[in-house]
């Protein structure tokens, strides 16, 4: 039987967090968004959560049109439960775990908290404890934050660059499993040094150098999917938690996002100055290069990239800083080349963006 019921949903594309009806039904769920617009949206890749202003409130997150993260903020548990009634059994069920891991949580900050006062936990752990009970809805708002310097009188709005760049990023973003948790968005700005930088939430930067020495689409694509990587896999939020501290930590977990964001402010903290270590790097350049393949792209071109800037690296003043936390480029290439050779040809019928890769080169030079 469908559930009918009224709750709070955020929607970006119609104007952010509105109060409106919402019928769940075995298969899809129709929110009423006004008296003609009536949404349809099916469970595939839905998760549940926690959300709202303190983060303690019940959440479904579906994704909507064009890939863009819908959230769903129940008023409590008995809401949240009566709705999952009519969810598929793996939904339904996540959500049973999910007021179970709600008292793990809690009796583990407890326990994180006794711990750090009796110095019997080491800071990286601790602080990669917190990480793993920050919740996502936080996470724009870091995004935000410590993109807002790098952004401001730099972002370019020239149409050719802005559409490449976002274009091939949702396209990869659609191929990336557990990534429509978020709502990326994509950004060019002008800089003097060639870099990709992700920051949590979603968003990912990259500079017009780098656009002008990729050679092809399938170059940035490789590098566009490395980055979404450390998004979905959190590894910038683990980075930025690093920096900040265990006190930042517990702002987050506590769903301070704001009193976080003021200290990212403070400290001026820019996402150039998050590091990852090597082992998460391999990884996004693992998965990364298998969602650059499942979007018609091919993985061996960011091996010609990585020769090129090989070559260049000993008679440039500074060493690109993409590769400074990187695994060495030798090392890399070889890394890619066998899993191009395991994934094999790109696949057929895949329609990628129509992108005219000279034309987005002479904008990125001349933004």
């Amino acid at each position: 039987m469908p559930h009918h019921v009224t709750l709070d949903v955020s929607y970006p594309s119609r104007g952010g967090r509105r109060t409106v009806a919402v019928t769940f039904h075995a298969a899809s769920v129709a929110i009423a968004w006004d008296a003609d617009t009536v949404l349809e949206l099916d469970y595939t890749h839905a998760q549940t959560g926690l959300g709202g202003a303190h983060d303690n409130q019940p959440m479904l997150t579906l994704v909507g049109p064009e890939a863009e993260a819908v959230r769903l903020y129940f008023p409590d548990q008995a809401c949240f439960r009566a709705a999952a009634a009519c969810w598929p059994a793996p939904l339904a069920q996540a959500a049973q775990r999910q007021g179970r891991k709600t008292w793990r949580n809690r009796a583990l900050l407890g326990g994180l908290a006794g711990l750090l006062a009796a110095g019997w936990f080491a800071r990286g752990l601790m602080l990669d404890g917190l990480v793993a009970l920050v919740p996502t809805s936080v996470e724009p708002k870091l995004g935000r934050a410590v993109t807002a310097s790098m952004l401001r009188g730099k972002e370019v709005s020239n149409p050719v660059l802005v559409q490449a760049v976002s274009q091939m990023g949702q396209a990869l973003v659609k191929q990336t499993p557990g990534a429509q948790v978020y709502t990326f968005r994509f950004h060019v700005v002008r800089e003097n040094f060639e870099n990709a930088f992700a920051a949590p939430g979603g968003e990912v930067v990259v500079t017009t150098p780098l656009l002008a020495r990729a050679e092809s689409a399938d170059e940035l694509a490789c590098i566009l999917g490395h980055e979404i990587q450390h998004v979905v896999r959190r590894h910038s939020t683990r980075a930025m938690v690093r920096q900040l501290g265990v006190t930042t930590g517990f702002m987050l977990v506590f769903g301070d996002a704001a009193g976080a964001a003021a200290t990212i402010a403070s400290m001026g903290l820019q996402l150039s100055g998050l590091a990852f270590d090597r082992d998460q790097e391999r990884e996004s350049d693992r998965v990364g290069l298998r969602c650059a393949h499942a979007a018609g792209y091919d993985p061996l071109a960011i091996t010609r990239f990585f020769k090129r800037v090989d070559r260049q690296r000993d008679e440039m003043d500074d060493a690109l800083s993409f590769l400074s936390t990187h695994p060495a480029p030798a090392e890399r290439i070889q890394t890619i080349a066998q899993l191009a050779k395991q994934l094999g040809p790109v696949p057929r019928g895949v329609k990628r963006p129509q992108v005219d890769w000279k034309q987005v080169q002479r904008a990125a030079r001349n933004p």
